[in-house]
């Protein structure tokens, strides 16, 4: 039987700009519980960091879209969407922050900066 852990994240989520989001839906064979997980587990967590810029993303996608302007099918590559709604450093540091004051201190930040995981 799976089972969805919830405690070590919540124990941890009392910083001001962190919000932990259980999902709406617990998956059929799935149980919720408020236990901590076995010390033996290992599971891969992803914290997202809010992304910037999303104005910018929007402007170019709109761009991209629209038969009579000048960037009509110039679509952005992924990288350069990625640097454009990367996320405010001031973000990234808070969360890796928050990571490390609660012992995590092994973790990865994805390309873009917008996913922390460990």
């Amino acid at each position: 039987m799976r089972t969805v852990f919830f405690s070590a994240l919540a124990a941890v989520s009392s910083a001001a700009l962190v919000q932990v989001h259980e999902p709406s839906v617990i998956p059929t064979g799935w149980t919720k519980t408020n236990d901590e997980a076995p010390s033996s587990s290992m599971f891969r967590v992803n914290v997202g960091v809010k992304r910037g810029n999303m104005d910018g993303v929007r402007k170019v996608l709109k761009a991209v879209s629209n038969p009579l302007g000048e960037g009509y099918l110039q679509y952005p590559t992924f990288d350069q969407i990625g640097e454009l709604s990367r996320p405010k450093p001031e973000h990234s540091r808070a969360v890796k922050k928050w990571l490390s004051e609660s012992g995590i201190t092994s973790f990865k930040t994805h390309t873009h900066g917008d996913y922390v995981h460990f």
